[in-house]
């Protein structure tokens, strides 16, 4: 999220929307955030974008039909 924008957060906070355009696991209460005002929202994301960063190995996305070397939760589409 380091690199995302102010609006990129505010959409996977709200939208759960990715700004690769991938949808989020179903864990981020993104359903719970949708009903934000613009205003409450802003000032969620100018308080995460004041926190100090942090460096975390985060593995990148699997390949469709590749297997995942640890258990997953699988998200399907609509």
């Amino acid at each position: 999220m380091g690199k995302w924008s102010a609006d990129q957060i505010q959409a996977a906070i709200t939208k759960g929307v990715r700004p690769d355009g991938r949808q989020l696991a179903p864990i981020m209460p993104y359903h719970s955030y949708s009903a934000l005002t613009d205003a409450d929202a802003s000032d969620l994301v100018s308080y995460i974008q004041s926190l100090a960063p942090i460096n975390n190995a985060v593995p990148a996305p699997l390949a469709e039909h590749a297997k995942a070397p640890l258990p997953y939760l699988a998200v399907t589409g609509p």
